[in-house]
């Protein structure tokens, strides 16, 4: 089994359509068993950060 972890710093709304889209456009051969959502504690970094 593999997992991805998504660490997210946004409204509830933001989040449930970036669920939403990840159910939608999936790759063909890709399946997931469950999304969960749980709160975290640590630090997210900015998009930005990363360029």
């Amino acid at each position: 089994m593999q997992a991805v972890e998504v660490p997210v710093e946004d409204l509830e709304d933001k989040i449930n359509a970036l669920i939403e889209l990840v159910k939608r456009k999936k790759p063909d051969n890709a399946e997931f068993e469950a999304i969960k959502v749980e709160d975290y504690d640590g630090g997210v970094m900015k998009t930005e950060s990363y360029y």
